[in-house]
């Protein structure tokens, strides 16, 4: 029996906040292959006496939600609620031409692409937008008009740079933070806590102008800046 659950909606906003009322597509195509990509990007480490191989990691990539629609003119619909609630009767072609009016819409006043959200059976709200589409037809009957469409699609996450700052580690590597120095503290012990290396402990040092690293009175602001920002110090 069909559920709820069994709904793909993906709500389309003009503006990044993704509030107010959206333009929306509704379908019970079948949802296959969903797959979340995760990925960091690495450096090599410019940190003195550091081996010459080893990689820092430089940045945390968005999470790529990716899964392919199938919409198939070829199977019926159980009778429920919720079929007679969607337009099932709508052709293959006009269906996945709705997918694509919603979620690649270039949208020329805020010259982007729209602001997408997700919701299919656990994933609630999946802020996104698309990365890219392939759309594959076939079973084409002899009036030329396909009965089925198999459609992969991949979508970046994506929310508000204040969200994403908020919603950032305390201690990531990719952000700057700004830390109060006291009694016990030392610049290599902050530096492997934020960087994974003490070996950063110049680097840091330099960055903040400190000539005597070892003798830092308590109460003074310590800047650690993110890992690319700290890999662009020079040493004198």
């Amino acid at each position: 029996m069909l559920s709820k659950d069994n709904i793909l909606i993906i709500q389309s906003y003009q503006k990044e906040a993704r509030k107010g009322t959206p333009e929306e597509f509704k379908s019970l195509a079948s949802v296959d292959d969903v797959s979340v990509q995760y990925g960091i990007t690495y450096q090599k480490s410019k940190v003195v006496g550091g081996e010459a191989n080893s990689v820092q990691p430089s940045q945390m990539l968005p999470p790529k939600l990716s899964f392919t629609l199938v919409f198939d003119k070829t199977q019926v619909l159980a009778k429920s609620y919720l079929a007679a609630k969607l337009n099932t009767n709508e052709t293959v072609a006009e269906q996945v031409n709705k997918f694509l009016d919603i979620c690649y819409k270039y949208d020329g006043s805020t010259h982007t692409s729209r602001f997408l959200k997700i919701k299919w059976a656990d994933i609630k709200a999946y802020s996104c937008k698309l990365q890219s589409c392939n759309v594959q037809y076939g079973l084409i009957n002899p009036k030329g008009i396909p009965l089925r469409a198999i459609v992969t699609a991949t979508f970046i996450y994506d929310v508000p740079k204040t969200k994403a700052d908020h919603e950032s580690s305390k201690t990531s590597p990719d952000v700057t933070h700004r830390k109060q120095f006291k009694a016990g503290d030392s610049l290599p012990m902050l530096a492997k806590e934020m960087y994974g290396s003490s070996s950063y402990y110049l680097l840091l040092a330099q960055y903040n102008g400190f000539d005597h690293f070892r003798n830092i009175p308590a109460g003074t602001e310590i800047k650690l800046p993110s890992i690319q920002e700290l890999n662009k110090t020079k040493l004198s």
